[in-house]
């Protein structure tokens, strides 16, 4: 791109950052709490119009300037320009009342209502105390390193006279204008990097790699691979078929039946053999907060973003749009739905449907809704369960040609996992009587998985009472 047409688009970009400084004064409403923040930003904010007007940025036009040094300066003030809306949306979640009308001789305006506060709420303060100040202190931050890099790339000339000082050749200049390139990237990642984290932030899901982890690591070597040759997910795991629409399979049975190592096993599995992204979600860390269902569809959208820019970005663009330090509930739905539309293939999974409380019908609502955010979509879906009657009237609904939507079921028997759970039976054993032939291991264990009725948790009771000193009688 020539220098000229460079120079239009910073002067656009100045202009809408000088824009957005004149409307943020949220933080002046937090009194002393801020005065500190507010010297750096009102500083960063005088250095910055004076680069302009000592660099000829006036009344939309720029002084003439090298390519390479404006393709800096444009990149500079792109980033200024990202730092800025944060700013601004971050000022503007404090939602801090309107100031009084007041006429001409700065007296309140009779209107009859209640007048408004012009200090912060309590709200709005404990928002402040609560991340506000560490991200206006970030943010100052960052701007005055952004204002730095302009300096750099272009020093400041006479101010009558409007023009780039350090304008001499590029090869008497390569070092500072390599130097300020590094500068810049530099800080422009940690701008992506602190962008992200405030969406994620917003988006507020709880942690959901250590509960993969936790369970995963139960695994054992040669278990779970049944499921891989069960019918029903052979055909939820096809993609053939595709006009059938999105695909739910239900694996439910018994409590004991380790319903939440297979799901683990099959986030995994899933992941590596259809290379698909995979948004999974256990109840064990969602079960018990307020907001139980919606916990759930945060966690999904929180890893389709950390997976995909483009998904990051959909979650960026409606966070500018909603005010609030965290996402609503609709927020979310409709966050879902879309990201579903464009990225239709991926897996969402859940674990323990059951243990999440169904009041007022809470769970068959959840259901209604993930099958509506999911139509049109070629989606899989896979919730793990034990055997209730009102998630299974609500997934059999979704079995219609009117949604086309296929509900897949695989209801665990003793005869599934009868060899997971002879080789669980095993390990046990092995561990601790490892001092005992191997004879009266495999006895023990087999006794073991018999008694067990296909339940891995009784085997797993048992462990307590096994010692390897016991006689063999005792035992």
């Amino acid at each position: 791109m020539e220098a000229a047409g460079l120079a239009v688009g910073i002067v656009s970009l100045y202009n809408a950052a000088i824009d957005i400084l004149g409307r943020v004064d949220t933080y002046k409403k937090f009194g002393a709490e801020s005065q500190i923040s507010l010297v750096h930003f009102e500083a960063a904010k005088v250095r910055l119009q004076d680069w302009a007007d000592r660099v000829g940025i006036r009344e939309g036009k720029m002084a003439n300037i090298e390519a390479k040094r404006a393709v800096i300066v444009k990149s500079a003030f792109e980033s200024l320009k990202m730092l800025l809306d944060e700013v601004e949306h971050t000022s503007s979640s404090f939602k801090l009342p309107a100031r009084r009308p007041t006429t001409s001789s700065n007296l309140p305006v009779e209107t009859g209502e209640k007048p408004e506060h012009h200090q912060a709420s309590k709200r709005s303060r404990l928002n402040w105390a609560m991340g506000g100040k560490e991200k206006l202190n970030r943010n100052i931050a960052v701007l005055e390193g952004l204002v730095d890099v302009l300096y750099q790339v272009a020093t400041p000339g006479d101010p009558s006279a409007g023009h780039w000082a350090n304008a001499s050749p590029l090869k008497d200049n390569e070092a500072p204008l390599t130097a300020s390139e590094a500068a810049l990237k530099s800080i422009q990642e940690s701008l992506i990097v602190l962008d992200r984290r405030d969406i994620l932030e917003w988006l507020d899901a709880l942690k959901y790699d250590d509960e993969q982890e936790k369970h995963i690591s139960l695994h054992l070597n040669g278990t779970c691979e049944w499921i891989i040759t069960h019918p029903s997910f052979i055909n939820w795991e096809s993609d053939q078929a595709t006009d059938t629409g999105a695909k739910f399979l239900w694996i439910h049975g018994p409590a004991g039946f380790e319903k939440t190592v297979l799901s683990a096993w099959l986030n995994r599995y899933t992941r590596d053999t259809l290379k698909l992204p995979v948004a999974f979600c256990f109840s064990s860390s969602h079960a018990h907060r307020i907001d139980d269902f919606d916990s759930i569809v945060r966690t999904w959208v929180t890893q389709l973003a950390q997976d995909s820019i483009e998904v990051l970005e959909q979650c960026q663009a409606a966070r500018r749009e909603h005010s609030g330090r965290r996402a609503s509930r609709a927020v979310i739905w409709s966050l879902l739905k879309h990201i579903l539309q464009q990225f239709p293939s991926c897996i969402l999974a859940l674990d323990g449907l059951d243990e999440f409380p169904d009041i007022n019908e809470t769970r068959p609502l959840f259901l209604e809704n993930l099958k509506n955010a999911v139509a049109s979509t070629k989606v899989r879906i896979l919730i793990t369960s034990r055997d209730e009657p009102d998630i299974e009237a609500q997934l059999r609904a979704s079995a219609t040609k009117l949604n086309k939507q296929t509900m897949l079921e695989c209801r665990l028997s003793k005869e599934d996992v009868k060899i997971d759970l002879g080789l669980y039976s095993q390990a046990v054993v092995a561990q601790k009587f490892s001092r005992q032939d191997e004879t009266y291991r495999d006895d023990l264990s087999a006794q073991l998985a018999e008694r067990a009725d296909g339940m891995f948790l009784w085997i797993k009771l048992q462990q307590s009472q096994l010692r390897g000193s016991q006689s063999r009688k005792a035992v």
